[in-house]
């Protein structure tokens, strides 16, 4: 059995964020669920990967379910977190037996103690979890909260034109030592300029992903930017703006 001990409401702030992520009406069971694995606290919605740091948890794999993990506004203090890994096998489909847990987790808190029934945790989609990210520099929070301020409200929300519901990221076409930040909804267009940015190719911060970050963007401090490496550059004209 691993035993987590973490304050209280860093725990409500890291589950907040993870629960800005996690699908509100899910048709896949295990996205309604946070993995637990090598410090980290992880979360998706297959369009969006967020990953937080915990102590304690480096040797552990788990899945729980979000809304099992729900602490009270008031709770203070430390909250302590038991996971017992002992899989169980059932049937899920069919008669066909299957690993249908891993174990059970024990949550305390507030003078509560609640009992949680573990997912499968290689049912979590982890498919870019180990691929390689390439900085490509560093923005200030305060300014990259203002460039999604501005340009934000001009993002479109039309699944059918889906490649313009978020912001193009692209290497500004006068200034070689900035970058553009464009949005539009087919009637208004915000563009603004950003601090240079090795990005190569365009890119497009997704609407998701945008809502998040005005939510949980810290307000000072600064924020690094990756792009998986993989990634290719494209001709510009493959961009619809």
């Amino acid at each position: 059995m691993t035993t987590l001990q973490i304050a209280t409401k860093d725990l409500s702030h890291m589950l907040a964020m993870h629960g800005a992520i996690v699908p509100k009406r899910c048709t896949v069971p295990i996205l309604s669920h946070v993995l637990l694995d090598g410090g980290r606290i992880v979360s998706t919605d297959l369009d969006i990967r967020l990953a937080t740091a915990v102590n304690g948890a480096n040797d552990l794999r788990a899945t729980l379910p979000l809304h099992a993990l729900a602490i009270p506004k008031s709770a203070n203090g430390t909250t302590e977190l038991a996971v017992d890994l002992k899989p169980t096998t059932g049937c899920r489909n069919g008669s066909i037996p299957e690993l249908v847990s891993d174990g059970t987790a024990t949550l305390a808190v507030a003078g509560v103690t609640r009992r949680i029934v573990l997912g499968v945790a290689n049912d979590f989609p982890m498919a870019a979890a180990d691929k390689a990210f390439d900085s490509v520099g560093t923005i200030g929070a305060a300014d990259l909260r203002s460039l999604l301020e501005f340009t934000a409200p001009a993002m479109s929300t039309n699944a059918v034109r889906y490649y313009l519901n978020g912001i193009l990221v692209a290497p500004h076409p006068i200034d070689d030592k900035a970058t553009a930040w464009v949005a539009t909804d087919g009637h208004r267009m915000h563009i603004a300029t950003g601090p240079t940015l090795a990005i190569g190719a365009n890119c497009i911060l997704p609407f998701p992903a945008v809502k998040w970050l005005l939510k949980f963007l810290p307000k000072a401090g600064a924020v690094e930017i990756s792009r998986e490496s993989h990634v290719k550059s494209g001709p510009i004209g493959a961009i619809p703006f």
